[in-house]
């Protein structure tokens, strides 16, 4: 029985979560690490649109890189911590949206 965040045993005792977390044989510390070394290697919207300036720089006019830039670095810089497959993610959801709408507009 759970309660408050604490577990209540067989033996009537109240033992943490955490400590039964530790008695099966997980180790909270490097699942802790692991989870930092997958945020750290995860693709993020900054990296994406750094990249793609990088990619783009020499084919673009000038003023229509410094406004790309602009756009890229300060407009959507709220988003660019978030991982890049949440957006894909959202944008699937959105787009089958927009479908749903066009069908029903059609009837």
């Amino acid at each position: 029985m759970i309660y408050s965040g604490r577990i209540l045993g067989s033996s009537g005792r109240v033992g943490d979560l955490r400590t039964n977390y530790v008695d099966k044989g997980k180790d909270p510390l490097a699942e802790r690490e692991a989870e930092q070394v997958r945020a750290k290697q995860t693709k993020t919207i900054g990296d994406v649109a750094e990249a793609f300036l990088k990619a783009r720089e020499g084919d673009m006019k000038p003023r229509s890189y410094v406004e790309c830039t602009r756009h890229l670095r300060k407009d959507v810089k709220e988003l660019h911590g978030h991982p890049i497959k949440t957006v894909h993610r959202e944008a699937r959801i959105i787009w089958h949206l927009a479908e749903m709408a066009l069908a029903v507009s059609a009837q």
